[in-house]
């Protein structure tokens, strides 16, 4: 099963979207995003929920592995 942190760099991937841009665009610290894809540290949820919301992913599991974060 696919993680959250893999889905969200698999998007940012297909966008052509690098770290440093979306954390600029959002006002996140690169060195935390950057932690966070690598499992390292937690992400928190009003984070995630601005990040999710940008690259198109939604915060809703259905138990499936597509789509969903």
């Amino acid at each position: 099963m696919i993680t959250i942190n893999e889905k969200i760099l698999l998007q940012q991937k297909r966008l052509g979207l690098k770290s440093r841009e979306l954390c600029q665009k959002l006002g996140l610290k690169e060195t935390n995003y950057s932690a966070y894809l690598k499992g390292k540290r937690p992400l928190p949820y009003e984070d995630l929920e601005k990040v999710c919301v940008y690259l198109g992913l939604t915060l809703e599991y259905d138990g499936k592995e597509d789509n969903n974060v």
